[in-house]
């Protein structure tokens, strides 16, 4: 389709910065040129996928194709439902990719499980910005990720409204 055409164009383009892709629906073949791309484009910095149904497999192809661009820096996946396999695909991501520096992950359902092995990949990464909005964090979420606020190199902007501080 329509996706599929803006990708193979993306691949070779030299001027488009920053896309917008919110509220597109992906389906396997829309994945599979998206990742090809990412793998390609040199100058694309800024890519926003919220809300677009990703797949457990589709984040995951996104995120490997991502560890090894090194053009992004900003990289919005919000609203996207993340499990344990998509969160050890962005785990992987966050160390691999050297160039990202803004992630925003607005009401993914991340949860205090998800946070522990996030918490580790984020404190090693080049992030300055991270939004964790709504997302299910509890006191117990909150206080594994103090460690990223204590430590990090490069971090200046976090993001955590709605995190429930007192369960």
């Amino acid at each position: 389709g329509n996706l599929n055409e803006v990708c193979s164009a993306l691949r070779v383009n030299t001027t488009l910065t920053s896309l917008d892709l919110s509220w597109d629906k992906f389906d396997d073949q829309s994945i599979a040129s998206l990742v090809t791309m990412l793998r390609e484009n040199k100058v694309l910095t800024s890519l926003t996928l919220r809300r677009c149904g990703l797949s457990v497999n589709g984040l995951c192809e996104i995120c490997n194709a991502l560890g090894v661009n090194t053009a992004l820096s900003s990289l919005n996946l919000s609203e996207n439902m993340f499990d344990e396999q998509s969160i050890a695909c962005l785990v992987q991501l966050l160390t691999n990719n050297k160039t990202l520096e803004d992630l925003t992950l607005f009401g993914c359902d991340l949860n205090d499980d998800a946070l522990g092995p996030l918490v580790k990949s984020i404190e090693h990464s080049k992030l300055k910005k991270i939004n964790l909005n709504w997302n299910e964090f509890t006191k117990r979420g909150t206080i594994a990720f103090t460690s990223v606020l204590k430590n990090h190199p490069t971090l200046t902007t976090v993001m955590v409204e709605e995190w429930k501080y007192d369960d």
